[in-house]
């Protein structure tokens, strides 16, 4: 897992981060405030990430206006496949490496279903919640504004999109 958070920190986490830290230096913030925006934005990204990655293995295609099934077609291995795959059987494994390879829309909707049946899809979403409580911890030390309160609401909704 620490190898796929690697990827997509450098990948959408170091582009929000980056944002997030200039806004604040901009802003007039210390360095200290800066960088707690910089984790802020690093944080959201990831959660970012694993959601869209779990959107695109469940999501509804007509509704994320985009094809889905792409990172799988791809061979791009996200956080559910990465917990199906660690903490399965070895024959359950082996079977969901085989629907992996395949190209046929049937066998994508049995690797969706079967990610959801696992827990798998859980686990993604559980870790990008923990993803973004760290981002709004960051800005504990924000006093009360209507931009901190839109911080917090665009983070909590990273959570509940469904496209």
């Amino acid at each position: 897992m620490s190898e796929y958070i690697d990827i997509i920190r450098r990948k959408t986490a170091s582009l929000t981060a980056t944002c997030c830290r200039l806004g604040a230096e901009y802003a007039g913030a210390d360095d200290t405030q800066a960088a707690r925006f910089e984790t802020f934005g690093e944080s959201v990204g990831i959660a970012f990430q694993i959601v869209d990655d779990v959107l695109d293995v469940v999501g509804e295609q007509k509704q994320m206006g985009k094809t889905l099934g792409r990172d799988l077609e791809l061979g791009k291995t996200t956080l559910p496949v990465i917990h199906y795959l660690s903490e399965a059987s070895q024959a359950e494994q082996d079977a969901m490496l085989s629907l992996l390879a395949s190209a046929d829309a049937e066998d994508r909707t049995r690797v969706a279903s079967t990610l959801i049946e696992f827990g798998s899809v859980d686990h993604a979403n559980s870790v990008a919640q923990e993803y973004v409580d760290r981002a709004i911890s960051m800005l504990d030390s924000v006093p009360p504004s209507p931009s901190r309160a839109s911080l917090i609401q665009m983070a909590e909704f990273i959570l509940r999109r469904e496209s």
